[in-house]
């Protein structure tokens, strides 16, 4: 198996940088479909779950907190034999030709989910069939909702007292960060006033932009352009569609907080308007 380093900048939701992260992550090797790789995904939490979870919670006003897991991937041994090549930078220049047997997981290796849900499971919650990342617990009056994001979690709750049990216990066996009152997930600043919870992508909007070049892009009040009319056959191909393919994720997610671009129509004549700048170095 290979690998490569990851080097990412943490940042708070006020841009100003939390720490310098470094990571070690699995770049998979040559499997088999069907005879020793069969999953295709890591399970996370899809966003309508989110949103219905969050309009649930506004609804009746209960409590949300976020936790993190600290080098969550590391709490999961491995169950395969599993072998990667010397981490870059890390060589052993008497044996190169050597390579890595793994007793613990890293990123990218899809083991961590499963030591957490087993430890909710043993604590009486439930996996949703349709959502296997949302895990419920039902007791009496009590209702608590846990929500996965790889390492990121949201919990709700009716019972404050129940989450503070939730916290304790998870921590006796992982080493979890409490960031109190949810406030900024995944890119999505959380803003609670009086009863009502809003959810923007200011951020990540601007992140975006910048990534693509295109801070410097006028704003319009709509993304439609009258009487466009797309076709598959009009164009010359990208010689590398990476960035393409990036965009049109990083744009997919974006609908989570601007569902008016999630149609097909303005959907694609936002991605028309972000190559067009691309190509002109906008």
């Amino acid at each position: 198996m290979r690998n490569k380093w990851v080097f990412k900048i943490k940042q708070h939701a006020d841009g100003i940088i939390d720490r310098y992260k470094a990571r070690l992550v699995a770049k998979g090797f040559d499997q088999v479909d069907g005879l020793d790789f069969i999953e295709t995904f890591s399970p996370v939490i899809k966003p309508v779950t989110i949103l219905l979870a969050l309009a649930l919670s506004v609804h009746y006003n209960w409590s949300i907190i976020q936790l993190d897991i600290s080098n969550a991937f590391f709490h999961r041994y491995l169950e395969e034999e599993i072998y990667m090549e010397q981490p870059q930078g890390l060589e052993d220049s008497h044996l190169p030709d050597h390579v890595c047997l793994m007793h613990k997981s890293i990123y990218g290796l899809k083991t961590w989910f499963l030591r957490l849900s087993q430890a909710l499971l043993e604590l009486g919650f439930t996996a949703l069939t349709v959502d296997t990342s949302l895990f419920t617990y039902h007791h009496n009056n009590v209702c608590v909702f846990v929500l996965i994001y790889v390492d990121a979690i949201i919990v709700t709750s009716n019972a404050v007292t129940t989450i503070d049990s939730l916290i304790s216990n998870l921590g006796s066996k992982f080493a979890i960060k409490d960031l109190e009152s949810l406030s900024y997930f995944l890119g999505i600043h959380v803003t609670k006033i009086e009863n009502d919870l809003y959810l923007h992508q200011g951020k990540y909007v601007v992140d975006l932009l910048r990534r693509m070049k295109m801070t410097g892009a006028k704003p319009a009040p709509t993304p439609c352009i009258t009487g466009a009319k797309l076709s598959k056959f009009s164009g010359d191909p990208l010689s590398d569609p990476t960035e393409y393919r990036s965009m049109v994720e990083a744009l997919q997610y974006l609908t989570l907080t601007r569902p008016n671009i999630s149609y097909n129509g303005n959907f694609s004549i936002v991605l028309q308007i972000f190559i067009s700048l691309l190509l002109k170095g906008c």
